[in-house]
């Protein structure tokens, strides 16, 4: 690829971007999204087969003639580092610091790709370097695009409840808290503190929500509890928990049977029953694989759109 070409702009999904070397292009320091390594290798192997379909937002260096700092796009930079990439599609723009963050915040927040964490993160960081540029909180969530500040003020407490809660959770579930929604956390945050780290890794292995989460903390909030050790806390939180769970799996076949009802006004039983069993599914246990919902789903969907024939065709591909 010469120089010439590399400098060419064209159209790709509706802007014009520069082939710049992936050399070229480095990270500004501090960047909004928390890296995860595993995201990385799932992208790499994307952009093996399909190229790098969104073109990364830089600006020039100021630092450093011909090299870019990232704006938009630094997962894609990893990843294109990591699939071979010799040259990346880059809209390049002038923007100084402070511009460069907010477009950063803008168009990542677009994506609903960031966590909570990642948003507090970012929000706390925002906050103390230019503390300038807002008079108060109101202001700064205003021009970030929030109601009030109180949202703000909510996501920058839940980065530094994980920030505290990570150091004491098991070291395979770090990054999984870093993934716990806001409303999770808010609910932790109202446990003893002592309890607060199983809270939080019960909360990642058994995917808590909000609400059952509030529920389990609930039960600790008796005024019984002043006398219980740790450990009985979280004997009854545990309880709770399990609670929590089996009430979750009884909606949750009660979803499925009314799905398999609606099937059967659609299609025959024989043609429900091979396909039932073909997913794994077994009425008095529920669910025996995670794609029985969305399968199901699906089928029902469809139900206006194809043939009896078509649906059995269909069926007979998932038994392979």
């Amino acid at each position: 690829m010469t120089s010439q070409n590399m400098e060419k702009e064209q159209p790709l999904n509706e802007k014009t971007y520069t082939l710049l070397p992936v050399d070229s292009i480095k990270t500004m320091p501090f960047n909004i999204r928390v890296e995860s390594g595993e995201a990385v290798d799932t992208l790499a192997e994307s952009i093996r087969v399909d190229g790098v379909l969104e073109p990364l937002v830089v600006r020039p260096s100021k630092a450093e003639v011909g090299k870019y700092e990232v704006i938009c796009g630094v997962r894609r930079l990893r990843a294109a580092e990591k699939a071979g990439l010799k040259a990346l599609p880059c809209v390049v723009r002038e923007m100084d610091d402070f511009e460069a963050m907010i477009a950063m915040f803008t168009e990542n927040k677009e994506r609903e790709s960031l966590s909570d964490y990642e948003l507090g993160r970012w929000l706390k960081f925002i906050k103390q370097k230019y503390a300038d540029k807002f008079a108060n909180l109101d202001m700064m969530a205003k021009r970030l695009g929030y109601e009030d500040h109180a949202a703000v003020s909510l996501l920058m407490k839940h980065y530094e409840t994980v920030e505290e809660l990570m150091h004491q959770v098991s070291p395979n579930l770090v990054t999984r808290v870093t993934e716990l929604p806001e409303r999770v956390t808010r609910e932790v945050r109202r446990a003893p503190k002592s309890i607060q780290p199983k809270l939080v890794e019960t909360a990642v292995k058994d995917e808590l929500s909000s609400r059952e989460m509030k529920a389990v903390v609930d039960t600790l909030s008796l005024p019984d509890i002043g006398e219980m050790s740790t450990e009985e806390l979280m004997h009854r939180a545990q309880q709770r928990v399990q609670q929590e769970r089996e009430k979750r799996e009884k909606a949750k076949k009660s979803k499925e049977a009314s799905l398999i009802k609606a099937l059967s006004e659609w299609y025959p039983d024989p043609l429900i029953k091979f396909v039932l069993e073909r997913i794994g599914y077994d009425a008095t246990i529920g669910v025996a694989k995670e794609r029985t919902k969305d399968f199901l789903d699906v089928f029902i969907c469809s139900a206006n759109e194809q043939t009896l024939e078509e649906m059995w065709q269909n069926a007979l591909k998932w038994k392979k």
